[in-house]
């Protein structure tokens, strides 16, 4: 199973979801990332072939993050959805996917949909 850098601002029902269903996950508090650019996140979990999963768009920036080289990189967009709602969606997205599945990819979890990049 793939392991998953949680970013900082993934809510708490979230992340004890996740742990509750059996999903290995990093927090940068434990790895002493807190409060540092969303590059330095993403270049750590590069290195150590971790998925990233945030609500932060800013990780779809194509220019800014060389999605192709990343384990993978999860966004879940929470406008208008409940927290209920988003636990529900990201639970089943990740129980369907595997690491190779993820690997390059950028998958945006959204209210109606799961959209992926590159297509494959």
């Amino acid at each position: 199973m793939f392991q998953i850098l949680v970013d900082e601002c993934v809510h708490f029902d979230l992340i004890k979801a996740l742990e509750l269903e059996g999903f290995h996950l990093i927090h940068p508090k434990d790895i002493g990332l807190t409060s540092i650019p969303d590059e330095e996140i993403f270049s750590y979990a590069q290195k150590h072939n971790l998925v990233i999963l945030t609500f932060d768009k800013g990780y779809g920036n194509a220019i800014k993050f060389d999605i192709l080289k990343s384990s993978g990189i999860v966004v879940v967009e929470i406008d208008k959805l409940s927290k209920q709602t988003i636990v529900n969606k990201t639970i089943n997205f990740l129980n369907k996917v595997t690491g190779k599945t993820l690997k390059g990819r950028l998958s945006v979890i959204g209210p109606a949909r799961v959209r992926t990049y590159p297509k494959n």
